[in-house]
């Protein structure tokens, strides 16, 4: 629950702000070519929108893996996860337990920031020749 309601507001405020940010020349010119409403939504706002709602999506889930390892720390009674991992490690003094522990939560980041950034070539070709791939 706290991955869902952390990641909800980054995603749907950029996705909001990219829909709002489509080109109004584009969607005037295609509405004069005649398309309707929905192709405009489905063929000009959406893919310009993708890039922010990328942009939130990597947001989001940055934020998501932070709070449920915090979330482990706080309430980690169940003796699982990463964030009791590194509070045990910590308070016995397992110093190479810790660092273990923050090489894979490392280790899982680049993982998902590397997923996202193939995602986001597959679906948006077009916003990989922005960020240098």
């Amino acid at each position: 629950m706290i991955s869902a309601v952390s990641a909800f507001f980054p995603i749907v405020i950029s996705a909001y702000s990219g829909i709002r940010q489509a080109d109004q020349g584009l969607i005037k010119a295609a509405k004069d070519l005649g398309a309707n409403r929905r192709q405009v939504q489905m063929k000009v706002v959406i893919p310009a929108a993708i890039p922010s709602i990328f942009a939130g999506l990597h947001l989001g889930m940055g934020v998501t893996i932070i709070l449920v390892v915090a979330a482990e720390m706080i309430g980690g009674s169940g003796q699982s996860g990463m964030g009791y991992l590194l509070i045990h490690a910590g308070q016995v003094m397992e110093t190479e337990k810790v660092f273990a522990s923050l090489v894979v939560l490392a280790v899982m980041g680049a993982l998902v920031i590397k997923a996202q950034q193939w995602i986001d070539r597959r679906v948006a070709p077009w916003t990989a020749l922005h960020d240098g791939h």
